[in-house]
């Protein structure tokens, strides 16, 4: 639900002469961290965070020779609009690989940095705790003393315009501290200059980042390598970014992507101590081979089985429990000689049922094979499910959910966070082109954008089953509320019943439609305009 239609017409222009002071509106901002909705002055900062990661794209992008990446790749002797083509794949790679090593920092950052309680259980859920798990977590306290970096802060941002994979991945690793912590509005908004849009830390953010993950504070002044352990050996791997560092790699039909390096698509690394070859599906698969293993051996859920299809904690009654206690397959003796229940939601039950669970463990043994894919493991499910009973509607959702946890994604998170940050470079993108940054009238813009936005979810809560497409500013005041995770999920539980998530990936024809369904629907019950 959030693919944006552009507003028509930018913000309007002035004169030089008498030009009033565009930073007014930062000046004065009463920025809350508790509001219930989006407030004028949290999309204000919102915007000035925005262009923060806009001028670093841009610093990255154009950094000739970043990576081993150089402009002069460019061909020669071929058309303006070739060589513009492959410069724009340049800085593409640039950006692209600079984007996988944040996702990577903010791995590390989410471990070291973020208080949590350990990996949730299944036994967790079957108490109250599935109720209050959304309340109980208090706020870390965020200032300058001990904001991440930029590119961290981006990879963070574009997690929680994920909200139902952000709040579960949240539940699952225990840490719903950060979930109800969200974005620190005013700890953002004095790291931004208000002229510049530089984003400054003080040192001490600096140092405490350094030291408790290991990492530098500058994205572009670590390795051009990184340390992959063998799955068979366990063996750290050297592996460059990107092999794309030569002429040849971008005079090909498709400039840049032919490359065998972490970064690229085609990545292939032959380990130097037992010749297995790495390649991004056999880290996919030894993610779900892990992920399988806490389930068995600790009853830690799999990604993408908290959350039921209305976004809620997954909560059976008591009667499908006691079936499930009294009719479950059973499983083989653990070596701390222990017998696991599966209940909290259907993929956990299906995997931990003796054969699967053998199959998925023997298939992923890369001790035993030397390749192994995602979709070989989604053979082994359906095969297994072909010999039960019929699936139920929520049953099929579940293991979906499930499965697309791992497309794509190799991380500890439920979602391919680098695909996230790159999905959100087109919205950044609009943001600076419209430039409200820079308009006199910023604050009332504002005001008027998040008062569409609770017109907008007022569309969602009457019409629950259909697809209502957001207008850019709306869209800024959604996201802006996101970035609030519990204030967020209260909205939308209480206005909608549901929580509900944010979806960038809608196909283009479904978007038009939805669009004109949305526009017309708008003016019906507001009597306004949709633009």
């Amino acid at each position: 639900m959030s693919r944006e239609k552009p507003l028509p017409d930018p913000p309007p222009s002035y004169d030089d002469v008498g030009r009033p002071d565009v930073t007014a509106a930062f000046s004065n901002l009463n920025v809350s961290e508790t509001s219930t909705k989006p407030t004028p002055s949290q999309c204000l900062v919102h915007l000035k965070l925005l262009e923060a990661f806009h001028q670093l794209r841009e610093d990255v992008a154009t950094t000739d020779g970043l990576y081993g990446i150089r402009d002069e790749f460019v061909p020669l002797g071929t058309t303006k609009e070739r060589r513009m083509n492959v410069l724009a794949k340049i800085r593409e790679k640039r950006w692209a690989i600079f984007v996988t090593n944040a996702c990577l920092r903010f791995e590390k950052w989410w471990k070291c940095c973020i208080p949590g309680t350990g990996m949730r259980t299944q036994t967790d859920f079957r108490g109250g705790y599935a109720a209050s798990i959304t309340k109980d977590a208090k706020p870390i306290l965020f200032t300058k003393e001990n904001l991440p970096p930029l590119d961290v802060l981006m990879v963070w941002h574009s997690y929680m315009l994920n909200p139902q994979k952000f709040l579960e991945d949240c539940i699952r690793h225990g840490t719903m501290a950060f979930w109800q912590t969200g974005l620190s509005w005013v700890a953002v908004d004095a790291a931004i200059n208000n002229k510049s849009f530089a984003y400054t830390c003080s040192n001490e953010a600096h140092r405490l980042f350094e030291t408790s993950t290991g990492l530098s504070w500058e994205n572009s002044n670590e390795s051009l390598a990184i340390q992959p352990k063998c799955p068979r050996c366990s063996k750290e791997a050297n592996v460059k970014w990107t092999s794309c560092t030569s002429e040849k790699y971008w005079r090909t039909e498709n400039p840049g992507e032919l490359g065998s390096g972490y970064a690229d698509k085609d990545f292939r690394h032959p380990c130097s101590s037992c010749g297995l070859v790495l390649n991004h599906e056999m880290l996919r698969s030894q993610k779900f081979r892990h992920d399988t293993i806490a389930l068995l051996k600790n009853n830690v859920p799999m990604p993408g089985t908290l959350l039921n299809i209305y976004g809620k904690t997954t909560s059976l009654p008591q009667a499908v429990i006691s079936h499930i206690l009294n009719n479950i397959i059973g499983l083989p003796e653990l070596p701390e000689g222990k017998r696991f229940l599966r209940i909290t939601a259907y993929p956990n039950v299906l995997i931990t049922e003796f054969s699967l669970v053998r199959s998925i463990i023997e298939v992923t043994d890369m001790k035993l094979h030397s390749s192994v894919s995602i979709s070989a493991i989604r053979t082994l499910i359906e095969s297994a499910l072909l010999q039960g009973p019929p699936l139920t509607r929520d049953d099929k959702v579940a293991i979906r959910r499930m499965m697309s946890c791992y497309w794509e994604n190799s991380s500890a998170c439920s979602i391919d966070l680098v695909g996230a940050v790159i999905r959100q470079g087109s919205f950044i993108e609009k943001m600076h082109l419209i430039d409200w940054l820079h308009s006199p009238a910023a604050s009332s813009t504002m005001a008027r954008l998040v008062e569409k936005y609770e017109r907008y979810f007022a569309i969602i809560a009457r019409y629950p089953n259909k697809v209502a497409v957001p207008t850019l500013d709306i869209d800024l005041a959604w996201h802006t509320h996101q970035l609030s995770p519990p204030s967020y999920y209260a909205y939308s539980v209480s206005k909608t019943w549901v929580f509900v998530d944010h979806d960038d990936k809608i196909d283009e024809n479904k978007l038009s439609d939805a669009f004109e369904w949305t526009s017309k629907t708008y003016q019906k019950m507001f009597d306004q305009v949709y633009r």
